[in-house]
């Protein structure tokens, strides 16, 4: 049987399912496997435990797509059975590793009887997010390692088998199918403690729920301020917050209690081989589970190790490399759509602006899914129902995500309601209008194959400089972390572009690619906090402009490989991102006319690079470069006035001489020409 352990479900996929079935025990994990084809949320106005006023979302057009809950217990004993029954492997428990040697592949453990040293021909640790073959490895020179924790952990609580519940509502149960929720779905009460907060709810065989809070550890509504509270306050925070759990939950201060509160790690590093030794799965990139992606992720990397041994010839040594670099950039994009989709479960999922986009890109997968799956598949099925690699799957589902952005600002909920048909027919093509049985938010459909696939009628309306759509988050924290992670002499090489970059530095610019992927969406975040200090003085140190301006010649020399290379999409987002970079660095609250003059720098080498790539660009990439570049108040650029009046308070107070105003309204002079240069290049397209 299963002793201890972690209880918290898992979510089963088909990446997970494709690598059972290599396996051979598909068939025996998925016979208790529960279907969960959307979220089923509880709103906090939400008093009965009846199950009315929940609001189910489907994650895909298609019913038959659904995560699966499956047992940790079930499965870990599933795997060892497997194991056990495969000639020449042999399981021994009790053994902590205590020590490495890498380059021979053997391992030291410490043992009930002792220690031992076992020694293989190669060594594979899948032992974990506190691997200690990755820590062996973390000993070696150049081997590159972060670690982060979100500001929120996690506590399980249980929901009860109905027969265990007295005081549930009469037919409950009977509706559910035995169950005292809806076991079709994943549970989420979210938007708790002002969005901070939630708590989730996954199906078990035995007709029982597995809770799990995923709470910050401060806040009012933190682990901080609640571990303290006596029973009763406890009983009565949950009755509050969670009202509709009253019924649902008869042990909840015992489990609140016994349940340790754990922490939420990303775990990123490279190279994954060392000498005679790789890892893989959680080892080599541990992520937070909120896209369910974290066993999936490890099960793909055994398949993926599998297969590429077998076409070897079973040259295990020859294939770790290739397979790890196969595989890095894949594990870094799941990592970072995880914690993406924190934000999404915690506090999007309530908000109508959100559903409502939801709504568009299911009606946009519905209608032209099976015709252009390569550009109308969502980004959660590429990455939950197909076998797509995460970083194809993630940049994919962000240009989709832009184009439903788009189509959703140009008809709003409220008028997707008023539309009539006439009005649609103006909006899109005519053909998909004849299907009136279309509920009002499927007639976006014309405007997404307009607007993105360039028409699937005889209409398609012009394209107009239309800027990405901004997306949470604080960008500062990210530049500093990218910069560390592209390193110093990758950018003092690009730094020395004159023209196009060399073969080896094209290389280069390739194997980084997840990482200016990165960098180019970071320049879209709507906040930028550079954690510097508010009391601005002569005396103010500002490191983060060097670092600033070597991502921004990063994404200017990437801009032109890519464009000269046939990808104008990639291209033009990086030309964006280096205006999007001058205007956080020059945002409100940065008073210095230094960042100023470094601002102004940025947006000339965007307008360069503009002017550069525009005859590479289409309609629609040039007009994403235009909007960004016309967004500029060239009148008043960055408050340049009000810079110079507190420079001139500053040094006055400093006894030193002020910055000279004339030479920084000339240097505009030529930038502001420069900027318009480009804005007409790419109305024109030459």
């Amino acid at each position: 049987g299963y002793v201890g352990g972690r209880s918290i479900n898992l979510a089963l996929s088909i990446r997970g399912i494709t690598a059972l079935k290599a396996a051979g025990i598909a068939d025996q994990v998925l016979a208790d496997a529960l279907p969960m084809p959307g979220r089923i949320m509880h709103p906090e106005s939400l008093t009965d435990a009846t199950g009315k006023g929940t609001i189910y979302q489907p994650y895909s057009q298609d019913p038959a797509d659904a995560i699966l809950s499956v047992s940790r217990g079930g499965l870990n004993i599933a795997l060892l059975d497997a194991a056990e029954q495969t000639p020449g492997v042999e399981i021994r428990f009790d053994h902590r590793c205590t020590h490495v040697d890498l380059d021979s592949a053997s391992a030291t453990f410490d043992t009930p009887d002792g220690e031992v040293t076992l020694q293989g021909r190669v060594l594979i640790g899948a032992d974990g997010a506190f691997s200690a073959v990755r820590h062996a490895m973390q000993m070696t020179d150049r081997f590159d390692y972060s670690q982060s924790y979100l500001e929120a952990g996690y506590k399980e609580l249980h929901i009860p088998a109905p027969q265990d519940l007295p005081d549930l509502p009469a037919g409950v149960a009977d509706e559910f199918g035995g169950y005292a929720m809806d076991p079709k779905g994943l549970h989420i009460w979210a938007g708790r403690g002002g969005g901070a907060s939630m708590m989730i709810a996954l199906p078990n065989p035995d007709k029982s729920f597995t809770c799990t809070l995923f709470w910050p550890y401060a806040g009012t509504h933190g682990f901080d301020a609640v571990e303290p509270l006596s029973d009763r306050a406890l009983r009565t925070f949950f009755d509050e917050h969670y009202p509709d759990t009253r019924w649902l939950m008869p042990t909840l201060v015992e489990d609140f209690r016994a349940n340790p509160t754990s922490s939420l790690v990303t775990v990123r590093c490279r190279p994954w081989r060392r000498g005679k030794s790789l890892i893989l799965g959680d080892a080599a990139h541990a992520i937070v589970p909120f896209f369910g992606q974290g066993m999936n992720a490890a099960f793909e990397d055994c398949r993926v190790l599998a297969e590429m041994i077998e076409q070897s010839g079973g040259d295990i040594e020859g294939v770790m490399d290739p397979f790890w670099q196969a595989r890095v950039a894949n594990a870094n994009a799941i990592a970072d759509m995880a914690i993406a989709n924190f934000s999404e479960m915690r506090e999007k999922v309530a908000d109508e602006a959100f559903l409502y986009h939801k709504k568009v890109e299911q009606a946009v997968h519905a209608e032209l899914g099976d015709e252009m799956p390569e550009r109308a598949t969502p980004l959660y099925n590429l990455v939950s129902f197909t076998n797509v690699p995460y970083a194809d799957a993630l940049r994919r589902g962000r240009q989709l995500d832009d184009t439903i952005a788009r189509i959703a600002s140009l008809v709003p909920s409220k008028r997707a309601d008023e539309l009539d048909p006439a009005a649609w027919r103006e909006l899109g093509d005519r053909a998909s209008l004849e299907r009136g049985t279309m509920r009002a938010y499927l007639s976006v459909v014309p405007i997404a194959a307009a607007v993105l696939f360039g028409g699937c009628g005889e209409q398609t309306p012009a394209v107009v400089a239309q800027a990405d759509p901004p997306v949470s988050g604080s960008a500062g924290e990210e530049y500093m972390s990218l910069h560390a992670a592209l390193g110093k002499p990758f950018l003092d090489r690009v730094a020395m572009v004159e023209g196009p970059p060399s073969d080896s530095l094209v290389q280069e610019l390739d194997a980084n690619k997840d990482l200016i992927d990165r960098l180019a969406y970071a320049t879209r975040m709507d906040e930028c906090d550079w954690g510097l200090p508010d009391d601005f003085g002569m005396d103010t140190l500002l490191p983060h402009l060097s670092k600033v301006r070597s991502l921004a010649r990063v994404l200017n020399v990437d801009a032109r490989r890519l464009a000269a290379s046939g990808d104008g999409d990639a291209a033009s987002r990086r030309v964006a991102g280096i205006v999007r970079l001058a205007n956080h660095t020059a945002e409100e609250g940065a008073q210095s006319i230094i960042e100023w003059a470094v601002a102004i720098a940025l947006l000339g080498l965007a307008a360069d690079a503009a002017v550069y790539c525009a005859t590479d660009f289409d309609a629609q990439q040039r007009g994403r470069v235009q909007a960004e570049l016309e967004s500029v108040d060239l009148d008043d650029p960055y408050s340049l006035d009000a810079r110079l009046q507190q420079d001139r308070e500053m040094s006055a107070a400093a006894g030193v001489d002020s910055a000279d105003e004339q030479q920084m309204r000339d240097a505009f002079a030529r930038v502001r020409q420069d900027v318009e240069r480009a804005i007409e290049a790419l109305k024109s397209g030459s």
